[in-house]
């Protein structure tokens, strides 16, 4: 028996996904295909106890269930909290973004799930001070979170590398091109 976490769920929703996908599995006999899957026997053991009501659910009804009774009270908001105290820091914008997106994810189907815009400003108002000056410097003006991200300094991984291998030079010099 593992600890169910919400990256456990999310693994294990991707992977219920891709089965439906593959299989062509009709939407009301999604649950009654996968429950069988929790190998953890306390939830096999519940998911017996409420079997007529979970197999009538729709899968995301299931999943909602599912964490409702299995992560701990208050898991969106711890997960939340931690997403929205990250920083950047010294690493590069592009891992940051993904980390901060995928913890988001998680919180899809909860009132803690941040907008794309929402995100965006957490980003923005979060990233490395260096870079944060970059990005003033070159007016990026974008609401579509993929496109913002995708229009950050392409010298933010550059400026890592050379930070990292103890060779920095300004990126504004004239021999960095963009």
């Amino acid at each position: 028996m593992g600890e169910v976490t919400p990256e456990a769920l999310r693994s294990w929703e991707m992977g219920c996904a891709q089965f439906f996908m593959h299989k062509n599995v009709a939407e009301d006999d999604m649950v009654k295909k996968i429950a069988w899957g929790m190998q953890d026997p306390r939830i096999q053991d519940w998911y017996l106890t409420n079997q007529e009501e979970m197999d009538l659910m729709t899968f995301k009804e299931y999943m909602a269930e599912v964490r409702r009774v299995w992560l701990p009270s208050g898991w969106a908001d711890i997960v939340r909290r931690k997403m929205l105290a990250s920083m950047q820091g010294q690493r590069p914008f592009s891992e940051w973004a993904i980390e901060v997106q995928s913890q988001n994810t998680l919180l899809r189907g909860t009132a803690s799930h941040l907008t794309d815009v929402n995100v965006l400003y957490h980003l923005e108002s979060h990233m490395n001070v260096e870079l944060a000056a970059d990005y003033h410097a070159e007016n990026i003006v974008e609401d579509d979170l993929r496109l913002w991200i995708e229009k950050q300094p392409l010298y933010s991984e550059e400026r890592y590398n050379l930070k990292e291998h103890g060779d920095f030079k300004d990126v504004h010099s004239p021999s960095f091109s963009h």
